[in-house]
C-alpha cells in the first residue's frame, strides 16, 4: 500500500548610492555570463511538444522548473511548498512524493518519471535514485552569497537541459527587471539599516546575514544589513529574541515562515514589546519567501520588501 498520503508534512552587488545605470549594467552581465553561454545549445531531440516526465526533489528547483513552464509529475511535501514557496503556484495533479530528504521510493518508481532533479545535498541518494531513472543535480546557490548569479546560471542550465532556453532567458530578464524596479522604488531609503529576521518560536529568531538570499537581495536594493557578524553557510543563525535589542536603530524585516509571523502568545508579546524598535514602529512584516528558492524567490522577495518599505514610509 502506498504511504504517500501519510507524508504531507513540513520540511524543515550593488551598494548604497549606486547609480541606476551602473546597477543595471552590473546585473545585466549575469544574463550574458560565461555560465549562461555555456548551456546555450539545447539537448538534441528535446522539444516543448514532448516534455520529459520530471520529478523534482527540491522546492527551489521545483519553483524554477514550474516558472519555466514545466509541470513536474512529483514534488515532496507539497503543503510546505504551498505555504512557504508560494510562487509560482504548484500545478494541479502534481503528486506529493513524501518528505524532502526521505521520499517514497515506491511512489517514485510508480510515477515512471524520465528524470529526477535533485540539489547537491541529495547526491548521497543518487545511487538509489538512479535505480529508478536518470538523475540530474543542480545548485541554485553558491558559498559566496551571490544568490543572483548562482540562480541565474542554474536557471540557464536547467532551461537548456529541458529544452526551454527561451523561457530561461525570459525568467532571468524578469528577475533583473524586478530588482531594478525594486531598487528604484527604494532610492530614497538607500543606506538605511535593516535586520532580516524570521521567528522560530516566540523566544527565538533566525537572523539572515551575508551568504543568504535575503541579504544578497537587500544589498542589491541599496540597503544595509545590520547584522555584520558571520552566520555560517547559508547566512542563517538562530539567536534568542533578546539579541535583537542590540540593534535599537535598525528597522526590522520579519519574514513569515510556516504560518509564523510576529509573536502571538502573552510571553512572546511581552519580550517583543520590550524591544526598542517596536516602540518606535520600525517593524516591517512580509509574507513567506523561501530562502533557497532561486530566481522565483529573488523576484518575490525584492517585490515584497520594496513594496512594504515604500508603503510604510520608513523614517530616519
Amino acid at each position: 500500500m502506498l504511504i504517500s498520503d501519510q507524508l504531507e508534512r513540513d520540511g524543515p552587488s550593488a551598494r548604497p548610492g549606486t547609480p541606476r545605470r551602473a546597477f543595471l549594467s552590473g546585473i545585466a552581465a549575469v544574463a550574458t555570463s560565461a555560465a549562461f553561454r555555456a548551456v546555450a545549445a539545447e539537448e538534441p531531440g528535446r522539444t516543448e511538444a514532448s516534455p520529459e516526465r520530471i520529478v523534482v526533489l527540491d522546492w527551489g528547483l521545483a519553483a524554477t522548473v514550474i516558472a519555466l513552464g514545466v509541470a513536474p509529475v512529483g514534488v515532496p511535501a507539497i503543503a510546505y511548498y504551498t505555504r512557504n514557496v508560494v510562487t509560482p503556484p504548484m500545478p494541479e495533479n502534481v503528486v506529493d512524493v513524501g518528505l524532502l530528504f526521505t521520499p517514497n521510493y515506491e511512489l517514485l518508481y510508480e510515477l515512471r518519471a524520465d528524470r529526477i532533479l535533485i540539489p547537491p545535498e541529495l547526491e548521497v541518494a543518487r545511487t538509489q535514485l538512479e535505480r529508478i531513472c536518470a538523475v540530474s543535480s543542480f545548485s541554485l546557490r553558491d558559498r559566496n552569497g551571490t544568490s543572483l548569479e548562482a540562480a541565474a546560471s542554474a536557471t540557464a542550465t536547467v532551461a537548456a537541459d529541458l529544452g526551454r532556453r527561451d523561457k530561461g532567458q525570459a525568467l532571468i530578464a524578469t528577475a533583473l527587471e524586478s530588482l531594478s524596479q525594486a531598487q528604484e522604488r527604494l532610492t530614497k531609503y538607500a543606506g538605511r539599516l535593516f535586520l532580516l529576521t524570521s521567528f522560530v518560536d516566540d523566544r527565538h529568531v533566525a537572523i539572515f546575514a551575508r551568504g543568504s538570499l535575503y541579504d544578497d537581495v537587500l544589498r542589491r536594493l541599496g540597503l544595509v544589513n545590520a547584522w555584520q557578524a558571520s552566520a555560517g553557510f547559508g547566512g542563517r543563525i538562530i539567536v534568542g529574541i533578546e539579541r535583537l535589542a542590540d540593534f535599537p536603530d535598525s528597522h526590522v524585516i520579519v519574514i513569515s515562515a510556516s504560518g509564523r509571523g510576529l509573536p502571538k502568545s502573552a510571553e512572546g508579546l511581552r519580550f517583543w514589546r520590550a524591544l526598542p524598535f517596536v516602540a518606535t514602529h520600525r517593524i516591517i512584516e512580509i509574507a513567506p519567501v523561501y530562502e533557497q528558492g532561486g530566481l522565483p524567490s529573488i523576484i518575490r522577495f525584492a517585490t515584497l520588501v520594496s513594496t512594504a518599505i515604500a508603503k510604510e514610509g520608513v523614517d530616519e
